[in-house]
């Protein structure tokens, strides 16, 4: 499993419902992709403009899910978010889809294989 089975559930779920760098956000985090740099955006420190409680933590740690703020920000209500935000995508299930079960199968594996990138994801 690489960041090329990750990549279109990202688009798909959070660029699509609000991460677009258009939409009215409350923080800065893009996972749309034009500059080919989501993967090292994911890896790294969160941006100033997100809410205190997530400042200095990345969305994903490699080989471990259960710190990464991406899987509990996916992950169904009773998983911890540290007072960082609500669930996202933003208000489901009442108002749109979450990200299904298999997908954050697929995120976990992902993170706990080492958030490998693989070479098509380069390109």
């Amino acid at each position: 499993m690489t960041f090329v089975e990750v990549r279109p559930i990202l688009l798909k779920n959070c660029t699509a419902s609000c991460h677009d760098g258009q939409s009215n956000s409350l923080d800065e985090f893009v996972f749309k992709d034009d500059r080919g740099d989501l993967y090292e955006r994911l890896l790294a420190p969160l941006p100033a403009t997100v809410p205190a409680a997530c400042q200095n933590r990345s969305l994903v740690v490699p080989g471990k899910p259960d710190r990464s703020l991406l899987v509990a920000m996916i992950e169904k209500p009773d998983r911890p978010r540290g007072d960082c935000a609500e669930r996202m995508p933003h208000r489901c299930p009442e108002r749109r889809s979450c990200v299904t079960p298999g997908d954050v199968k697929t995120i976990r594996v992902w993170i706990e294989a080492g958030a490998p990138v693989g070479e098509a994801a380069r390109r």
